[in-house]
């Protein structure tokens, strides 16, 4: 660790009365549980996705099956099921980014606890 991370880190552990060597123990084990709600908070979304994604394909296929009763009643469920479609893609869209962020904020995490660690050390100090 370089001198002036040290001693930021030093500084910040006065300001809570314990040690800097506790104070990074216990960051860097926070990264731990941080990458699990992390690799949760992914797959929660990525159920959301599929949900929506079925819905979707529900939606076409119950446009495309509509019985030809009246040409109104066609066209308006068939427009109806275009915006719904579109919703759901445009949700799952949304959704995908999500994953991929939580994917990274995972990995990160993970692989490199002493990363976050440091990280959440910067971002307290810009606070102050």
């Amino acid at each position: 660790m370089e001198k002036s991370t040290e001693k930021m880190l030093n500084n910040l552990a006065k300001k809570l009365g314990t040690t800097a060597t506790k104070l990074w123990k216990v960051l860097v084990g926070q990264a731990k549980i941080e990458s699990k709600f992390a690799m949760i908070y992914a797959i929660a979304y990525m159920v959301i996705t599929v949900l929506f994604l079925i819905g979707a394909i529900a939606l076409f296929i119950f446009a495309s099956t509509v019985e030809p009763h009246a040409e109104y009643t066609v066209s308006f469920i068939k427009s109806i099921s275009f915006v719904g479609v579109a919703v759901c893609v445009t949700v799952a869209i949304a959704f995908i980014t999500e994953i991929i962020s939580k994917l990274e904020y995972y990995y990160t995490c993970k692989n490199n606890p002493e990363y976050y660690a440091l990280s959440e050390i910067l971002d307290t100090i810009d606070y102050e």
